[in-house]
């Protein structure tokens, strides 16, 4: 052995030691019953728990509000060698990798043993990229959101279809797109709005068409299920989905076969389908604008995302979460929030949001904008509230869209006539609570023609 093996070789060890101790050590006295054997000082602050996380402690079921020790318990109930996971607890983001040890003669009750890694603040690794952008890129520490994290976590692993339930804004598509990523599907994942497109146009994206299928198809196009093979096909709206589309659709859930609108032959899809919808397609069905039959085929596993006003604790979170992404986006601008007061806070925090987290995200963007300091005040907060209230005042005044109202084309219309027919396209989204399909209705137009309407006056769903 050299001089320097004399010195490397007890500093890797003791290094190795250091390593290897673990940040929780749980002792499973029985199949609800855990003893704490470690807990390190930097989980005890992190979970506010100093008492009852001291070693020796006996932690009863009551002590099941912790996310650590609710995967050390399902992690002991199911007897899992090893599960990696990622949790959010308060700000920090942390990759939990929990160990199961059978009782053996050293130890006489099985062990959980846990080690946390922060990635809160690593923003250009690869890994935490994908875990932000998989997982984490969906905010909240709400027990509804704790549950839809489980959910995302256990369905990905499967091949079944799954419905997403949920208001407007409540972020559907970031639940689609969690599922995809940490699911074993190494296709592309594919979205279309089934509200976004005409009846006619509807089929050709999602089967494709053939060359001279119909007028202005010049060439052969790829519809969604055939960008989508090997991967997960996302479908919007899809209580807005036309009838007879609805019957295509089975027809490929049921046999994995494609036919292109104008084709004369099948081709097999491997596809996994994820459909969302902010109505009850229950009630679709019993109005026979729903088949049944597709209903049970997509709501194999289902998800139901809770409003931003049934989880307000989730508020604070998704508030902070918003500055630090504003932050970054304007940092070029020099402009930068360090601090919101907790009367702005709690402001937001009561505030029913009916257009949920989108709503948030963009009322704190437009304070943060606003705000000359670098604190957002109560007073910036109370302003935006009386805007709102005012603004809601006003559409209560007007006579309600009882009949339908034509929308013309608006080529060629003065300036007065337009803000006319999109205030008329805002009170009916209104009145029809968000829902494209009802304002359509109400405006005696198609939902293309509303959509096309929406994006031409920049109007927000």
């Amino acid at each position: 052995m050299n001089e320097l093996q004399k010195f490397t070789d007890p500093y890797n060890q003791l290094s190795s030691m250091v390593d290897s101790i673990p940040d929780i050590m749980l002792e499973a006295l029985d199949q609800r019953r855990l003893r704490v054997v470690v807990c390190a000082n930097w989980v005890r602050k992190l979970l506010a728990d100093e008492e009852i996380l001291e070693p020796g402690t006996v932690l009863p079921d009551s002590a099941d509000t912790s996310q650590l020790l609710r995967l050390a318990r399902e992690v002991c109930q199911q007897q899992q060698s090893q599960r990696n996971t990622i949790l959010q607890i308060h700000d920090q983001v942390l990759v939990v990798l929990a160990q199961y040890f059978a009782a053996s003669e050293e130890n006489t009750h099985p062990l959980v043993i846990m080690r946390l890694h922060d990635i809160t603040h690593i923003g250009y690794n690869e890994t935490a990229r994908k875990y932000r952008s998989d997982f984490f890129g969906i905010i909240g520490k709400s027990s509804a959101m704790v549950d839809i994290f489980r959910r995302i976590e256990l369905y990905s692993k499967t091949h079944s279809n799954i419905l997403i339930t949920g208001e407007t804004g409540t972020g559907k598509e970031l639940v689609a797109q969690a599922i995809h990523q940490l699911s074993r599907f190494r296709g592309e994942f594919v979205a279309l709005n089934c509200t976004a497109l005409s009846d006619t146009l509807i089929e050709s994206e999602l089967f494709g068409h053939e060359r001279g299928a119909f007028t202005g198809a010049h060439r052969t196009h790829r519809g969604k299920f055939e960008r989508a093979d090997h991967g997960t096909l996302f479908l919007d709206e899809i209580g807005d989905m036309p009838l007879h589309t609805q019957g295509k659709l089975l027809r490929v859930l049921e046999d994995g076969m494609v036919e292109r609108v104008g084709g004369e032959s099948t081709f097999p899809v491997d596809v996994r389908i994820v459909a969302a919808t902010n109505v009850p397609l229950e009630q679709a069905i019993q109005e026979k604008r729903f088949r049944a039959d597709l209903f049970y085929r997509l709501a194999v596993l289902r998800i139901h995302i809770p409003p931003l006003r049934q989880r307000r604790e989730d508020i604070p979170l998704l508030v902070r979460h918003f500055i630090s992404r504003l932050n970054q986006k304007y940092a070029s601008m020099g402009k930068r929030v360090l601090e919101i007061s907790s009367e702005a806070m709690a402001i937001m925090t009561n505030y029913t949001w009916p257009g949920n987290v989108r709503e948030l995200s963009n009322v704190i963007e437009r304070i943060f904008i606003e705000t000359p300091s670098a604190v957002i005040t109560a007073e910036a907060m109370r302003s935006w509230v009386e805007e709102k209230m005012r603004i809601v005042e006003e559409a209560s005044c007007r006579p309600p869209l009882d009949a339908p109202r034509q929308i013309s084309d608006t080529a060629g219309l003065p300036l007065g006539s337009r803000n006319i027919e999109r205030q008329h396209i805002v009170e009916a989204l209104a009145q029809a609570g968000g829902n494209k399909t009802q304002a359509a209705r109400l405006l005696g137009v198609d939902k293309s023609t509303l959509y096309r309407k929406m994006k031409r006056f920049a109007v927000q769903p």
